[in-house]
């Protein structure tokens, strides 16, 4: 296992907020199951917090077995196993990329103009539903057409700012930089740095997911820290969170330059630490 490791850090700091956001939500579960309603009946929700803390759980179980077999892959291609060579191997080339270099993606618009159609309709959902549930509730008297339109607004409002906070939030905090220089290679995702000089560099490897329109992910590794960056298609599905920011075709003449400088500078070959077959939850 490489101590400076990215994914794992990020999983780490996840598992640590997991951990906070169950102790509170065993407490308020506790409260509410002791807590009975105005009918005398208890508060149903603990049952909802407990599937949703197995379902994190679960979660994590699965990323942490995922990460065990690609550190066994990852060790049979440091032991150079020659079955698990590239079938595409880069042209070394030292120079096939002006350095410095920085290679950025960012948030795109299609991921959240899907969430904006989600609060929409949400919000409509949500005042049609407040507005049957005032109709019920008021035997007798009828919610107006214009109280409907008013807590639909209300909602709407509400929820689009909540979204474009969270946009705003998410453009400055996810940055996905890649720095190429003539020391070596440095990635920042998630606000975690990690870099790799080309003397150090011991491993080269691409972990690809066996579907059309996956992202391929790249990985040079020194004896303690690993940088991560990915190749993403024109084709990949529009809900993919991250996008280039420069036009497609100059994005892959950029990714496959990259390949020649890393494999030029280090003369390392390309190892294929993907799995052999596509899984259900890739």
């Amino acid at each position: 296992m490489i101590k400076n490791d990215p994914q794992r850090m990020a999983i780490r700091k996840s598992a640590r907020a997991f951990v906070k956001l169950s102790i509170f939500m065993i407490a308020l579960s506790i409260v509410f199951f002791f807590l009975p309603s105005s009918s005398g009946q208890r508060f149903t929700f603990p049952l909802f917090y407990l599937f949703f803390i197995l379902l994190l759980t679960a979660l994590f179980a699965l990323l942490s077995v995922l990460s065990t077999k690609v550190d066994k892959r990852r060790g049979l291609a440091l032991q150079g196993d020659q079955s698990m060579l590239a079938v595409e191997q880069p042209v070394p080339n030292a120079y096939a990329l002006p350095l410095p270099l920085t290679v950025e993606l960012r948030p795109g618009r299609t991921y959240f103009s899907f969430f904006m159609g989600l609060v929409i309709i949400s919000g409509f959902i949500g005042g049609f539903i407040a507005y049957f549930s005032s109709t019920k509730n008021n035997t007798g008297h009828h919610t107006s057409l214009i109280v409907l339109i008013i807590i639909v607004a209300v909602i709407l409002a509400v929820l689009i700012l909540l979204v474009a906070f969270f946009n705003f939030i998410l453009r400055r905090q996810i940055r996905y930089q890649v720095q190429v220089d003539e020391q070596g290679i440095q990635v920042t995702y998630n606000r975690i740095t990690t870099r790799v000089t080309w003397n150090e560099a011991r491993l080269f490897t691409v972990n690809a997911v066996k579907k059309a329109r996956g992202p391929k992910t790249y990985e040079l590794a020194s004896p303690d820290t690993i940088v991560r960056w990915m190749w993403i298609p024109g084709d990949i599905t529009p809900l993919f969170m991250l996008k280039p920011t420069i036009p497609q075709q100059d994005y892959d003449r950029q990714m496959q330059s990259l390949l020649e400088v890393v494999a030029g500078r280090t003369h390392l070959p390309l190892y294929d630490i993907s799995q052999p077959r596509a899984a259900w939850y890739m």
